[in-house]
């Protein structure tokens, strides 16, 4: 019966036999070996972009952006990425925020970036920004944690008051 289903597959000839058994003695050898297989490097990559876009009916649009002026892949199947920098975008195309970090790793599986370096985030218009040492970014949900020596600085515009420290009038 197994002859029958192979030939029925193009393996009744004699290299079809070949190719059979090669491919057999090639899945037993990375079986055994998985270590020599998974986690290869394969060098630099110059201006390194992955995108997340939105859900539908907006999938046309890009939700976020991570770029990196450099990166490398590592044995673990993260990236350590060199000049980095995160943008999320509205629905409408518009940037909201800009995420730089000098370098950070970026996990492919979990959509996330972290680094226990620096970090400098801002919102698009000014209106806002933050920074400080190590962070975790998860890009499906545009969510950012930044663990230790946060500062963040608010415009005036921004909260409703005045630079003297009154609320300002609301805009009609």
């Amino acid at each position: 019966w197994e002859v029958l289903r192979l030939q029925g597959h193009g393996l009744a000839s004699p290299w079809g036999w070949s190719a059979a058994i090669f491919a057999s003695f090639l899945g037993a050898t990375l079986a055994l070996y998985p270590g020599t297989t998974h986690g290869q490097t394969f060098g630099e990559v110059k201006n390194f972009r992955v995108a997340e876009p939105y859900d539908p009916p907006h999938e046309s649009q890009i939700k976020s952006l991570l770029e990196g002026a450099s990166a490398r892949r590592l044995p673990d199947g993260r990236y350590f990425l060199t000049g980095a920098t995160g943008q999320t975008f509205r629905v409408t195309g518009e940037r909201d925020l800009v995420v730089n970090a000098p370098a950070c790793f970026y996990n492919p599986v979990l959509h996330s970036a972290d680094s226990p370096g620096p970090l400098h985030a801002q919102m698009a218009d000014g209106s806002f920004s933050i920074e400080g040492v190590g962070f975790l970014w998860q890009q499906t949900v545009s969510s950012l944690a930044i663990s230790n020596r946060v500062h963040s600085r608010v415009q005036a515009e921004a909260l409703g008051t005045t630079k003297s420290g009154k609320v300002a009038a609301p805009v009609a």
